[in-house]
C-alpha cells in the first residue's frame, strides 16, 4: 500500500486518478 500512495502522489493532478492509478500502477511494479 505504501508503493500505491507513493505513485498516487506523483500522479496529485486528482484523488480520482491516484484510486484509478493506484491499480495499473500496482501491476507495473509487480512486473517490475
Amino acid at each position: 500500500m505504501n508503493i500505491v500512495f507513493v505513485n498516487g502522489s506523483s500522479n496529485k493532478s486528482g484523488n480520482t486518478s491516484k484510486m484509478g492509478g493506484a491499480r495499473p500502477e500496482r501491476q507495473a511494479l509487480s512486473a517490475d
